[in-house]
């Protein structure tokens, strides 16, 4: 029968000082003015394309992303006009479920965003 040797496990931190110095270059990121002080005060959006369509011809995805709580919603979407749509949407289940009002939207300013219709 064959013994194998007993594994030593350290107890102490093996990882240098400069070495965790060295892979940790970044602070930490300053206070951002633009947080919201509240929910729905800023809300963040963006349309995104998948590289191949998906099952039930999905072919894009559109975020929307409260920046007071955090919290993101995402719908699939078969083409971009339906992007006003998906806003619309959105816009109408922050006013019935949380009973607020979008006050600030942030995108890329893509196509998507500048038409009569989204304004």
């Amino acid at each position: 029968m064959q013994r194998f040797p007993e594994i030593h496990f350290p107890t102490e931190d093996c990882v240098c000082p400069g070495c965790a110095v060295g892979k940790m270059p970044n602070q930490a990121f300053p206070e951002n003015e633009r947080c919201a002080s509240k929910p729905f005060k800023l809300v963040l959006s963006d349309l995104k394309s998948f590289p191949v369509m998906l099952y039930r011809k999905f072919k894009y995805v559109i975020t929307f992303y409260n920046n007071f709580t955090s919290h993101a919603w995402t719908m699939p979407l078969c083409s971009k006009p339906a992007a006003i749509m998906a806003a619309k949407d959105f816009l109408e289940m922050v006013r019935v479920q949380h009973n607020a009002h979008v006050i600030g939207w942030m995108s890329d300013a893509s196509r998507e965003y500048k038409s009569d219709l989204f304004d």
